[in-house]
């Protein structure tokens, strides 16, 4: 009896628990307790044709390719003001290979740089903030674009150093055009017509010179090579034809026959086809030139003629110089030309 008792009371203590448990939850059920949930984020396989471009696999194929190809900066800089002159690299400024042996290392590093751009860094880009910088040590992808485009820009290059070695050539066409601009009375000189009226004659000279030069660089001279310069000579070319077409020949004051007719042979003996349509005297007699000891040394006469000259479309004054020299006794030499006019002045046909 005695053993009932004891588990009627251990039953009665365990209900009266269970009763207190469910009490506690019913009261605990109106505030419950939030757990957070925590989401997986999905798994992900790289692609093994298509690159990640998330911005942490950017970065990180940007730093990769630097330290892969950080090797070959150089060649990339020797390009880099080719395919953009805003490109800096700290104060330094490069710029094309100045000889065969180091084009050969630069288009071979850049092939390099290519392939792999075009593989294992394909879809690699710049961030905008660096491409508004323009530091091309932070531009990876300005680097693959300079490799793609490395044979147009090996042309362009090695022109523009050969271009260097030409300003000899180059500064004289643009001196004689700017002496040709400033002349005061508006003359034109022989390779000023030949370039404004015979340009493939003009360039074939020019061309003559800048052979070699081009040569260095196993390059033939581009035909365009003097367009800029062409293109000059022609703006001014049509301003003076411009004005000439309202110029009129100014006879000269006096006559010579014999002389005149001489210096007609000359004129159609230097230029054949050219039409004499003017001519005249500015001295009535001969200008004598002595010696220091007043011993006559020669005479001159001069005079001007209007030239009709083929393959011009405006006629042109050109001044003209007759020379003889002292023979002794109060004797000269016969005639010989002084000058014919290395320069013409457009003017009317009339």
């Amino acid at each position: 009896m005695k053993y009932i008792t004891r588990t009627t009371a251990t039953v009665m203590v365990f209900i009266a628990a269970i009763i207190c448990l469910r009490a506690d939850l019913s009261v605990s059920a109106q505030f419950p307790i939030r757990i957070p949930s925590i989401s997986r984020r999905p798994a992900t396989t790289p692609s093994t044709t298509q690159p990640n471009n998330s911005g942490g696999d950017q970065d990180a194929m940007r730093r990769n390719f630097i330290n892969e190809f950080g090797k070959y900066r150089e060649s990339v800089y020797a390009l880099m003001q080719v395919h953009d002159p805003r490109l800096q690299v700290g104060n330094t400024s490069y710029g094309p290979p100045t000889d065969k042996s180091q084009w050969v290392k630069v288009m071979a590093e850049l092939a390099e740089i290519d392939a792999a751009c075009k593989s294992k860094y394909a879809g690699m880009t710049d961030t905008p903030r660096q491409i508004e910088i323009g530091e091309l040590n932070r531009l990876p992808a300005t680097w693959c674009t300079i490799a793609a485009n490395r044979f147009e820009y090996e042309k362009k290059g090695k022109i523009s150093e050969v271009a260097r070695s030409a300003r000899n050539v180059t500064d004289q066409i643009t001196r004689f055009l700017r002496n040709v601009e400033n002349e005061p009375e508006e003359r034109i000189g022989l390779e000023a017509q030949l370039m404004f009226w015979e340009t493939d004659k003009w360039k074939a000279s020019i061309f003559t010179k800048l052979k070699p030069m081009f040569a260095e660089f196993d390059m033939e001279v581009p035909d365009d090579f003097l367009n800029e310069y062409i293109n000059s000579g022609y703006a001014l070319r049509d301003k003076r034809i411009k004005t000439g077409e309202s110029r009129s020949f100014q006879m000269p004051p006096y006559k010579d026959t014999a002389i005149e007719t001489w210096v007609r042979s000359q004129y159609q003996r230097q230029t054949p086809g050219i039409k004499i349509l003017k001519m005249g005297s500015s001295y009535s007699e001969w200008k004598i030139f002595k010696n220091r000891v007043g011993i006559p040394t020669s005479r001159t006469k001069r005079g001007w003629a209007l030239l009709q000259v083929p393959g011009r479309p405006i006629c042109q004054a050109r001044e003209w110089i007759v020379k003889q020299d002292y023979a002794g006794g109060g004797r000269y030499t016969g005639n010989k030309i002084d000058s014919l006019g290395a320069t013409g002045i457009l003017m009317k046909c009339q």
